[in-house]
């Protein structure tokens, strides 16, 4: 079992990081790497929201839609299980 420390550290640095959150099913979500070596946002089959920033126990996310409405989000650390990198295809 991780730590919150450990999960938010993977979560921060880990290129491609796949991770699941309880409550959604199963559904699977991936870090996105948009600026070099940092990671900025959180992707889901099309749907993806930007990182407003990593808390002490919790990450901020936020999108905006087509009509300029922004909507904001929280994932506790506690509710994330690691899956591990996605491996990159060729």
């Amino acid at each position: 079992m991780m730590t919150i420390k450990e999960i938010k550290n993977e979560l921060l640095t880990v290129k491609n990081m796949q991770f699941s959150i309880k409550g959604h099913g199963g559904k699977i979500f991936r870090m996105v790497c948009l600026e070099e070596g940092k990671n900025t946002a959180v992707f889901s089959g099309y749907a993806q929201m930007n990182i407003n920033k990593f808390g002490p126990t919790c990450m901020t996310l936020y999108t905006f839609d087509m009509m300029g409405k922004k909507t904001i989000g929280k994932i506790k650390y506690s509710d994330v299980t690691i899956i591990g990198p996605r491996k990159e295809q060729v």
